[in-house]
């Protein structure tokens, strides 16, 4: 499973991490820190991601609104 992981609170990703490599769910995680980065990143292939975790406080936004912008993308 391919996971995008929208973050900035490195104790929550290291947390994150630390459950999915105990989990039996292979998965490859790209973590990103910023509304910005995540939609350069999903600009460039948004299908290259099973699944998007978002952080609803994040230095440059809301996720609310990261996930207002992926509906209408796809």
């Amino acid at each position: 499973m391919r996971i995008l992981y929208v973050e900035d609170n490195q104790i929550d990703v290291d947390l994150v991490e630390q459950k999915l490599s105990r989990s039996a769910i292979s998965s490859i995680l790209t973590q990103t820190d910023t509304i910005e980065s995540a939609q350069s990143i999903l600009e460039k292939d948004h299908a290259l991601f099973d699944l998007i975790l978002i952080d609803l406080d994040l230095p440059d936004g809301n996720g609310l609104a990261l996930l207002q912008w992926i509906r209408e993308k796809n």
